[in-house]
């Protein structure tokens, strides 16, 4: 049983990794790579993030998350879980080779809502370089695809079983100027609701 309230021990050997070195981020700073590096990317969603190493031990391959005014690199085990689930979600989005079909389940999980514009850009990049399907329970993230509705699929259980059926644009004409998809969704105007 998990105990909430304090560190786990067994994750915490070294707290020496959690001193300042007495730096301040350099949120501002110039970057020393091409604008567009996914690093540069991570800094508008974590501001301290410096950089992503790993090391092998005992045959097990570690992340290590560098971040601006610490001592040391903090293990992927103690980072905040939508911080390490966005960094692998921006891997796989910005992959140079990305793969005929990437596939992602609630994108916008463990997100601060006001990054979910910058998500949106993103996923309409991916978009460009390969099929992205993904599931979502957030109205903005799919306020997101207003102006693109032809991207949306609707998932509801039909009698006969799960049916993914593309918005009726006779329905969005009848509502395009009552507001934005993610609107129209929850409250019940294109299906998809319990």
């Amino acid at each position: 049983m998990h105990r909430f309230g304090g560190p786990n021990p067994r994750t915490f050997r070294e707290t020496a990794c959690f001193r300042t070195r007495g730096t301040s981020p350099p949120c501002g700073a110039k970057s020393r790579r091409e604008p567009g590096h996914p690093d540069d990317l991570l800094r508008h969603f974590l501001p301290r993030w410096e950089r992503l190493s790993t090391r092998e031990s005992g045959g097990k391959v570690e992340c290590l998350f560098h971040e601006f005014g610490l001592e040391a690199p903090l293990p992927a085990t103690v980072v905040a879980e939508g911080a390490v689930g966005f960094i692998t979600m921006l891997a796989a989005l910005l992959a140079p080779s990305p793969p005929s079909v990437l596939c992602l389940e609630h994108p916008e999980a463990g997100l601060h809502p006001d990054h979910l514009f910058q998500l949106e850009d993103l996923l309409a990049d991916a978009c460009e370089r390969t099929q992205v399907l993904l599931t979502t329970h957030s109205d903005d993230l799919v306020s997101g695809f207003t102006d693109r509705p032809e991207s949306i699929a609707v998932c509801e259980r039909g009698e006969s079983g799960t049916v993914l059926r593309r918005l009726d644009p006779e329905v969005l004409a009848d509502w395009a100027d009552d507001g934005m998809l993610g609107d129209l969704w929850r409250f019940g105007a294109l299906g998809g609701t319990p």
